[in-house]
C-alpha cells in the first residue's frame, strides 16, 4: 500500500478518490527515477495546479533527488511535501482533459485483456482512466450487491472439478470415472487428494494454472471459492490477501495484537479439537471507539505440512462482525430459491493465519495450509497501481442532464484485474505469492519520499 505517512491510521487506510490519485501522480513525477524531461514537465504542472510559491516547487524539485540528506534537509523536504500532499489545501481545480493531453492521464477502453498489461507497465506517475473494467461500471458503493450475485462462470472453485482434474493430471493421479463424468466429490476422491498432498497452497497454485487454460480465456473471474460438502461456500479474494499482509505489518509495528478469545490456535501447541475459535482482530478504521472486530473460525486447518486432516481447508468456516463481512454474508439463489449460506473470508479473518505463522514460527515453505498467502512484492506493487493509479470515468444522467462521474476502482474490479493477470503464462504461483524472508515494512510504502 502507499500512504503519505503512517502516523494517522484512519488516513492511511482510507481509499483515495480520483482527484487525490492525480495529485499524488503529479508529485510522483518529480522523483529522480524518471528522466529529466519528464521531471521538468511535472514541475511545470505542479506550479500550474497549486498555489504553492514557485520557488518552493523548485526547491522540492532539487531536494527530492538528493539521495543522502542531512537531518535539516529531511525536515525541509517533509515541509515541502506537506505543501503539495494530496490532502493539502493548496491545490487548484484539476483540468482532466488538459492532463490527458499532457500524458499524466492515460485513457483506456477498460478491456481486461489489455488493461492488466497496461497497469503492469504504467509508471506510478500516470493515472489510467477507463469507462469501466471488464464490461460494466461498478461504483464502489454498489459492489456489495454485485459480490452477492456472482455468476457461476465468474467464480473459480479451488476444490472444483477444473482444479482437481488439473492437479490429478500434473501429479499422475488416476481419478474415478464417476468423478470425471459428474464432478461430485466422493470419499474415494478425497482419499486420493489427501494421499497426494492437495493442500490449500497446492490448490491455489493449480488454480492459477487453470486460469491459463483456453476455457478461461474469456471468463471474467471475480472470486475464488471453496465448496463444502453441504453445498455452502466460502469465498476468498486475492486483494484481501494483500490487505491482510499490509495491516498485519502495521499492527506489528504499532503493537496492536490479535487476541485469541476462545481456543489456543495461536500457541505452539494449538487446539487438539476442531471446535470454534474466536479472535479479536484490530480494525483498520476504528468506528465509534470500537477498536476490534470479532472473527470466528470453525474447522481451521493445520497450517503445517504433515498435520492431521490436511483437507480441512475444504471445511473451514470463517465469519467476521465487521460491516463489510456482515454485508457479504448472504444467501445464494438457486432456481429462484434462497438456499445456501455464502461466507467471505475477509481481511480480518486472513490476518489470523498470519498471526498463526508468526506465533508458531512457521516458515512460508512449510505453511501448506496457510489460507492467507502472502503476495510477492511485485504483485503488491501491481495491486497498488489498481488502487492508486486507476479511475473509472463514465457519464450518468442527473437532473435531466448528462454529467461525468469519476470514481475509484473498487475491489470487484481489482479482483477482475488480478485474476486476468494470473492468465499470463509468466505470472506463476511463485511470482504472485511465494514471499521468502520476513515481510517487515515492504508493503508499507510512502507516497512521496
Amino acid at each position: 500500500m502507499r500512504a503519505k505517512n503512517y502516523n494517522n491510521q484512519v488516513a492511511s487506510f482510507t481509499p483515495l478518490e480520483p482527484q487525490h490519485m492525480v495529485r499524488v501522480a503529479l508529485v510522483e513525477g518529480l522523483k529522480p527515477k524518471y528522466d529529466n524531461g519528464e521531471r521538468q514537465r511535472y514541475r511545470r504542472l505542479l506550479k500550474d495546479y497549486t498555489n504553492v510559491d514557485e520557488s518552493r516547487i523548485d526547491k522540492l524539485f532539487d531536494v527530492i533527488r538528493t539521495e543522502q540528506r542531512s537531518g535539516q534537509q529531511e525536515n525541509f523536504l517533509n515541509a515541502l511535501v506537506n505543501d503539495v500532499a494530496y490532502d493539502s489545501g493548496n491545490w487548484k481545480s484539476l483540468d482532466y482533459e488538459a492532463l490527458k493531453k499532457e500524458g499524466v492521464i492515460i485513457e483506456h477502453n477498460g478491456r481486461l485483456k489489455s488493461l492488466a498489461g497496461l497497469v503492469q507497465e504504467t509508471d506510478e506517475s500516470k493515472v489510467i482512466f477507463v469507462p469501466s473494467v471488464g464490461g460494466r461500471a461498478v461504483s464502489p458503493e454498489d459492489e456489495p450487491d454485485y459480490f452477492k450475485h456472482i455468476d457461476w462462470r465468474s467464480k473459480l472453485v479451488l476444490n472444483g472439478p477444473d482444479v482437481v482434474k488439473r492437479f490429478a493430471l500434473d501429479n499422475g493421479i488416476e481419478l474415478p470415472d464417476n468423478y470425471l463424468s459428474n464432478g461430485r466429490m466422493t470419499n474415494e476422491v478425497l482419499d486420493l487428494l489427501e494421499q497426494n498432498g492437495f493442500y490449500f497452497t497446492e490448490a491455489l497454485k493449480t488454480a492459477i494454472e487453470v486460469l491459463k487454460q483456453p476455457e478461461y480465456k474469456d471468463r471474467v473471474i471475480t472470486a475464488l471459492a471453496i465448496k463444502r460438502k453441504d453445498g455452502t461456500e466460502l469465498r476468498l479474494h486475492p486483494h484481501d490477501f494483500l490487505e491482510a499482509a499490509e495491516f498485519y505489518s502495521y499492527c506489528l509495528e504499532h503493537k496492536a495484537n490479535i487476541i485469541e478469545t476462545l481456543g489456543n490456535k495461536l500457541t505452539q501447541v494449538g487446539d487438539k479439537y476442531h471446535g470454534a475459535n474466536t479472535f479479536a482482530v484490530p480494525k483498520r478504521i476504528p468506528f465509534r471507539r470500537k477498536g476490534f472486530n470479532k472473527v470466528e473460525f470453525h474447522y481451521m486447518p493445520d497450517i503445517q505440512e504433515d498435520g492431521e486432516h490436511p483437507l480441512d481447508w475444504m471445511s473451514t468456516r470463517a465469519t467476521c462482525d465487521c460491516p463489510h463481512a456482515l454485508n457479504m454474508r448472504n444467501f445464494e439463489e438457486r432456481r429462484g430459491k434462497t438456499t445456501r449460506v455464502v461466507e467471505t473470508m475477509d481481511t480480518h479473518a486472513n490476518m489470523v493465519f498470519l498471526a498463526m505463522l508468526k506465533e508458531k514460527q512457521i516458515g512460508i515453505s512449510h505453511a501448506v495450509n496457510n489460507m492467507s498467502p502472502i503476495p510477492t512484492e511485485e504483485l503488491s506493487v501491481f495491486i497498488d497501481k489498481t488502487r492508486y493509479n486507476l479511475v473509472q470515468e463514465f457519464t450518468v444522467m442527473e437532473e435531466n442532464s448528462i454529467k461525468t462521474k469519476r470514481t475509484r476502482v473498487g475491489e470487484v474490479n481489482i479482483e477482475k484485474i488480478i485474476n486476468e493477470l494470473a492468465k499470463n503464462p509468466e505470472w506463476t504461483f511463485e511470482r504472485m505469492y511465494y514471499q521468502p524472508g520476513k515481510v517487515g515494512r515492504r508493503f508499507l510504502r510512502q507516497m512521496y519520499i
